[in-house]
């Protein structure tokens, strides 16, 4: 399932999701405060898209975040 919003930063960021239903046994709010996060530091350093993907099993969820932009520098990424 596929799902598209709009960010504004300094203009306007398109955001893609690829995502099956994670398994998560942390509370849901924590799980959007997660994710809310790491897509406001992509906005960040998109040029104009970003995409994400949520790839869940029984112990993990993996979350792959891509942009069309540079990206976070490495001296950044404990940020």
């Amino acid at each position: 399932m596929q799902h598209e919003s709009r960010i504004n930063l300094a203009g306007s960021i398109s955001i893609h999701t690829q995502k099956p239903s994670p398994f998560f046994r942390g509370e849901m709010q924590d799980l959007r405060d997660i994710l809310g996060n790491l897509l406001y530091k992509a906005c960040q350093w998109a040029e104009r898209r970003v995409d994400i993907q949520l790839v869940s099993s029984e112990r993990h969820i993996l979350v792959v975040i891509e942009v069309d932009g540079l990206g976070m520098p490495a001296d950044n990424a404990e940020e």
